[in-house]
């Protein structure tokens, strides 16, 4: 068989060991030694293990190859911390293999600064309500994670509402949520609360730090007899910190309708009358001459956003309804007040529910509304007092009401939390839009006189026109 490379090559080692062995009198030692052991601060650590060495072979005589196995299962990855393996192998000629080990050490060292964002007084929101969020420095292996948490406070002097954002600061990488966090104090060293001097956020750092990073020095409150160093705070172990900012909220830009209708909208009904609606002796339909009026199921919504936060953003509507039809919008539903069940203040309040039911399932006008991202969708709907309670941002409670035929009104406000209000209002109407059926008498005879005419009117061939064969739509029999 023809010799490989590494047939010659080791053919050649067994010979240059050979000739050792003549020249010395004995067979050369075959070494491998590692690189020695290391210690090294996570904020220096190489990933790439090039700058802790290679194995020395230099001592190998015939040497195929080496190979290098790395064992992480002693180190944390994320936190870059732990001991690092490395075995070190050396594949002789003969298929022996020699082994040196090296052991990386990492050790974590926590060691951040903070700088906390200022207070603000916002004149113009902006839609994520995000006013600075903590800074820092020498974030090296720290795992950090800020979240916040707000309480808003609809009531204070110097703002239409006020925020208290309460930042919270951990470093996953030694976080223990048995021990408590660092509280720094917001400074206020003015007695206004407004003042520009209690804005800016202080910074937390270690004693001795040069600027920028230097810590703050500055009264906690406005009677503290001399200023406070806020590297008092710091401490290279801590847990995490916490700090509360103060955003108030001093609006002028009112609430906005998403897609206010224009005037004239029209709700098109092909439902079968129900007779237990809208049926009262106080009522009447001048066209089809009865105190059933004809009805259908309306879907009144309107979306309203805010620029600053929605939560404080309040959604009412007045429907205006034109029950006897003559053009005057006569019976005014404020959701605002509290309705009561099947009755509609028409004339004085006529019961519009004539179900058999008990009174607690008797429909009223009510209002819900359900957020939609920075918006709120409101709704005009017919609710009861027993019905279940779903989450609010989930479902809305209720059903569609169903509105008399006729040109009715809705306006809409939106107000936010500083007294902005906007208006959207339109007229819209409740039509009937099915295709009347009749019912005809079959066999129906009449003498004709001797002029040969005789006047014939479709209601004689009607049995009955009511809507609760059909709808509200004249019919004819032929």
């Amino acid at each position: 068989m023809r010799p490989t490379l590494r047939n010659l090559t080791c053919l050649y080692c067994l010979l240059s060991s050979s000739y050792l062995f003549a020249a010395s009198g004995s067979i050369a030692s075959d070494t491998i030694i590692a690189p020695p052991n290391i210690t090294v601060s996570c904020e220096v650590f190489d990933p790439s293990l090039l700058a802790y060495g290679e194995a020395d072979v230099s001592g190998v005589a015939c040497l195929d190859t080496t190979l290098i196995f790395t064992d992480y299962s002693q180190f944390d990855s994320i936190c870059l911390n732990g001991i690092i393996s490395r075995t070190f192998q050396a594949v002789l000629c003969d298929g022996n293999v020699l082994e040196a080990m090296q052991h990386i050490t990492v050790e974590y060292n926590q060691f951040y600064f903070v700088r906390f964002p200022s207070d603000v007084n916002v004149t113009q929101c902006n839609s994520q309500m995000q006013y600075g969020e903590p800074i820092f420095y020498s974030e090296d292996c720290e795992l950090m994670a800020t979240t916040y948490e707000d309480q808003v406070f609809g009531i204070d002097p110097t703002a239409c509402y006020k925020i208290e954002r309460t930042w919270t600061i951990i470093n996953w990488c030694t976080y223990d949520p048995l021990l408590p966090l660092v509280y720094i104090p917001n400074p206020t060293p003015n007695a206004i609360p407004n003042h520009p001097a209690n804005l800016p956020g202080p910074t937390v750092s270690a004693p001795g730090t040069a600027v920028p990073w230097a810590a703050t020095i500055v009264k906690i409150t406005p009677s503290d007899t001399a200023a406070t160093n806020y590297s008092i705070f710091w401490n290279a172990s801590a847990n995490g910190y916490q700090y509360k900012q103060i955003i108030r909220i001093i609006d002028s830009a009112p609430p906005i309708f998403q897609d206010c209708p224009l005037p004239g909208k029209e709700y098109c009904d092909q439902s079968t009358n129900d007779a237990q609606l809208w049926n009262n002796a106080a009522f009447w339909d001048q066209q089809n001459q009865q105190h059933d009026l004809g009805e259908a199921a309306v879907d009144l919504s309107i979306v309203a956003t805010d620029s600053c936060t929605v939560q404080w953003t309040t959604v009412y509507y007045i429907l205006y309804l034109d029950i006897d039809d003559d053009g005057i919008t006569e019976t005014e539903i404020k959701s605002q007040l509290s309705q009561p069940p099947g009755v509609v203040p028409f004339q004085g309040g006529t019961t519009f529910d004539n179900r058999p039911v008990p009174s607690n399932q008797l429909y009223r006008f009510t209002l819900d509304w359900k957020p939609e991202g920075n918006s709120r969708k409101a709704y005009v709907r017919w609710d009861w007092a027993d019905q279940p309670i779903v989450p609010y941002d989930t479902l809305i409670q209720g059903v569609s009401p169903q509105l008399p035929y006729g040109t009715h009104k809705i306006k809409w406000f939106a107000e936010d939390g500083c007294g902005n209000q906007s208006i959207c209002e339109y007229s819209f109407t409740v039509k009937d839009c099915k295709k009347p059926t009749v019912v005809c008498l079959n066999g129906l005879s009449v003498n004709i006189t001797q002029t040969g005419l005789i006047t014939l009117w479709a209601s004689d061939f009607s049995i009955r026109r009511g809507q609760s064969y059909s709808n509200q739509s004249a019919r004819i029999c032929h």
